[in-house]
């Protein structure tokens, strides 16, 4: 175990923040401690860093106790190689230069000043910053403010990084991009806690522990401790004892869509009207029987022939109609043009030609 944290707990005017928090970290693992805004999660990472001491609990670091009741002097140690330390804004010394507030970090393993600027330039580079060494940080984006705060806490190749809220003061690309950042140095073999208050956040985290109760983290690899392990474990175990003692009987029905005073009988055995009962799209007096249905159809059917052949008959006697009155005015016309023939006078074409 890299890290350990056992039921730490923290209180201010005797108001508690902390109460009774643990957390197990493997080599490599990426962890999101998750919490509402002005609920402790500061004062936590605060405690995990030795920057304040606990009021109950311990810390263990690779198996020995290096934090516990006014005792921080073992995680101090530790800030100089073993933690690096991500505040949520980046507090660096506003008139010295970034090689200068990195230098400044750096432990005495790195020799001389030639090694230290050398090492400061390879961080600068891999995060971004190439070329602005020379910067003072009021120079500087908000987001490279970050990188040169995460630069100052890889420094001297920690083996644990502890972020506090790393992406809160950043938006959008910003948060996205510092997270990137943090999954590659996690790739690269970096432990990390991180606090947050985002689930988007703690969604690219391999485990996530809830900093108080009542939070909603579904879809998150949720890691329970304390009280709230051992009553999953005694349910898990209650379950599995129910489990085994009933029998495997495959002939039930589901019992979907059937008010409550009918789930412990077989849907085939509840009348039509009553499994449709309570429902709001059909209701009971809707539902026709099959028979009469198809009785209805064939009624239908029989109706809609006869309308048809009435038409049809209807329609002959119309067309027989109107050739009979068409015939009868052929005939009046005819007899008329007889009429008139027999009125002209002859005329003798004698001699026109």
């Amino acid at each position: 175990m890299l890290f350990e944290v056992r039921n730490i707990s923290k209180s201010f005017k005797k108001i508690p923040v902390v109460e009774n928090f643990s957390l197990e970290v493997e080599q490599g693992d990426m962890i999101a401690l998750v919490g509402k805004r002005r609920h402790g999660k500061t004062t936590l990472m605060q405690m995990l860093a030795g920057i304040i001491s606990v009021d109950e609990g311990e810390i263990y670091y690779d198996g020995k106790l290096v934090g516990s009741k006014g005792r921080t002097s073992g995680l101090c140690k530790l800030r100089r190689g073993k933690i690096g330390y991500i505040t949520t804004e980046a507090i660096l010394m506003p008139d010295m230069t970034v090689y200068d507030n990195l230098l400044m970090a750096m432990s005495h393993k790195w020799g001389s000043t030639k090694t230290k600027k050398s090492r400061a330039k390879e961080v600068l580079r891999n995060l971004g910053l190439k070329g602005k060494g020379r910067f003072f940080p009021k120079e500087l984006s908000v987001l490279d403010k970050q990188k040169v705060c995460v630069a100052r806490a890889i420094i001297n190749e920690p083996e644990l990084l502890i972020c506090d809220e790393p992406t809160d003061i950043l938006e959008g690309y910003g948060a996205e991009q510092m997270m990137d950042i943090l999954e590659i140095l996690n790739s690269a073999g970096y432990s990390i806690i991180l606090s947050t208050h985002s689930k988007r956040v703690a969604s690219r985290c391999r485990k996530v522990y809830p900093v108080h109760e009542g939070l909603d983290l579904t879809g998150l690899a949720v890691v329970n401790t304390g009280e709230e392990a051992e009553k999953e474990a005694m349910e898990e175990t209650a379950a599995s004892e129910v489990n085994e003692g009933e029998p495997d009987d495959n002939s039930s029905v589901e019992t979907v869509g059937v008010s409550d005073e009918h789930t412990s009988e077989n849907v085939a055995d509840v009348p039509y009207e009553n499994v449709l009962e309570g429902t709001e799209t059909v209701m009971a007096e809707e539902v026709i029987p099959i028979d009469e249905e198809e009785e209805r159809l064939a009624v239908s059917e029989n109706t809609e022939e006869g309308k048809t052949e009435d038409l049809k008959e209807n329609k002959t006697e119309d067309d027989n109609g109107e050739k009979a009155s068409e015939n009868s005015d052929m005939s009046e016309i005819s007899d008329n043009e007889g009429k008139q023939e027999e009125d002209l006078p002859e005329i003798d074409f004698t001699g026109i030609f």
